[in-house]
């Protein structure tokens, strides 16, 4: 140091130690309030991708299914809540689908713990080979059940509910697990604008307004599947007539 006076500790002339600690600490900050958003969008995208190929692979599965066996209401199906009913269906697809375990109607193995359904022990569950997870249920014997005026949601015979990851948490509809009508000619997803609501302020829990109010729940299928986003988890103003994407 010349003259007595000193210079702050410089790295190459560069910048100073300071400086670099204040820059990686801006970073730090910056990358904790960024990373997780990147994260949680990945991980949806992941979620959807899964979703849509599970979709195909049920879809291509029941065109399998009625070439053989016929249509559902043709299978003398047993009353919804009887142990073996969705053991019933299941035993219909399972020569078109690659599984790689079969619990049945037991619980433990392919049902996830905090898995919401109420209804568990009259669904029989698989694990294919890709990881997820389906299980299948009677809704309605003779497939007589709709839930709106256009053929889609008309003859629903059975329910078949999708998780994408299987046993991983969050293990929550809307966000890992989805649901499908089964119906005479078509597995349909949950949610679609065809579909009745019910109330504006007090939505059907199996609809998209109920999905985008409460920010999750069975009726959020549809809208995975055909706007590619899960945007409902984040902003409660998109409708099938409006707004997709929260920006």
């Amino acid at each position: 140091f010349r003259g007595g006076g000193q210079r702050s500790l410089r790295l190459n002339d560069g910048f100073t130690l300071a400086e670099i600690l204040i820059t990686l600490t801006i970073i730090g900050v910056v990358a904790s309030m960024t990373l997780p958003a990147i994260i949680q969008k990945n991980t949806e995208k992941t979620t959807v991708a899964r979703l849509k190929k599970a979709y195909s692979t049920l879809s291509q599965a029941y065109l399998g299914v009625l070439s053989n066996d016929g249509s559902p209401d043709e299978w003398n199906l047993p009353y919804y809540m009887e142990d073996d009913g969705g053991q019933y269906i299941l035993d219909k697809f399972k020569p078109w689908l690659k599984i790689i375990k079969d619990c049945g109607t037991r619980e433990k193995g392919c049902y996830s713990e905090g898995n919401e359904d109420t209804q568990k022990e009259t669904a029989a569950k698989v694990v294919l080979n890709d990881g997820t997870c389906l299980s299948f249920k009677v809704w309605q014997e003779q497939c007589m059940a709709s839930f709106g005026n256009v053929q889609q949601v008309k003859n629903i015979c059975g329910i078949i509910e999708v998780d994408v990851n299987c046993l991983k948490t969050p293990n929550k509809s809307g966000q890992d697990i989805f649901r499908f009508f089964l119906t005479k000619d078509r597995i349909f997803p949950y949610g679609t604008a065809l579909q009745d609501s019910g109330d504006l302020d007090n939505p059907h829990r199996l609809s998209f307004a109920y999905c985008a109010k409460h920010k999750g729940g069975l009726g959020c299928t549809a809208w995975v599947l055909y706007n590619e986003n899960m945007d409902y988890l984040r902003c409660s103003d998109l409708s099938w007539d409006g707004k997709k994407k929260c920006k």
